[in-house]
């Protein structure tokens, strides 16, 4: 009994998908590659600037890292803070997404960054029923109360109105 509750509490721990220092050139970036086939995942990422100057951390849908990488407009699904030390977070769903270490504003030399990256599949995001179900609920909640109020009455009734008559 205790492994499986052991096995339960760990199945919603985060996944470690790096830990690791990632170096990036002057004026340049580095492309972390995250790919969600099966399930979707709250993607973390925290980073530590090691060596070098302040960089900023994206997270992008794979088909927009070439938008970026020509310098045009793109859409960031998160992205940091410009500075030594911050975090990203984002409820991501399936699909193929990158994480660009951009040391752009650094001309003169690259970075070592450390990076975190995690990984939560234990349902971070929020869903919402359909009209349907949510009318059953209403419905079943009702009734509960309803033979609540019923029984208390049967059992409590007579005792409340002979009191009241005193």
């Amino acid at each position: 009994m205790i492994a499986v509750l052991l096995w339960l509490a760990a199945a919603g721990a985060p996944v470690t998908l790096l830990d690791d220092v990632v170096g990036a050139p002057p004026a340049g970036w580095r492309v972390i590659a995250v790919t969600l086939r099966q399930r979707p995942a709250v993607i973390d990422c925290e980073y530590l600037v090691r060596r070098g100057a302040a960089v900023r951390i994206w997270l992008l849908d794979r088909r927009d890292l070439p938008s970026f990488q020509r310098g045009r407009a793109f859409r960031p699904l998160a992205m940091s803070g410009h500075g030594r030390r911050g975090s990203l977070r984002h409820n991501a769903g399936l699909g193929e997404f990158v994480l660009v270490v951009d040391n752009r504003l650094s001309a003169r030399a690259g970075t070592e960054v450390h990076l975190r990256v995690l990984l939560d599949f234990s349902g971070g995001q929020a869903r919402e029923l359909s009209p349907e179900r949510r009318t059953v609920i209403v419905a079943l909640s009702l009734l509960f109360l309803g033979a609540t109020i019923y029984w208390a009455a049967r059992r409590l009734g007579p005792q409340l109105w002979a009191r009241l008559r005193q």
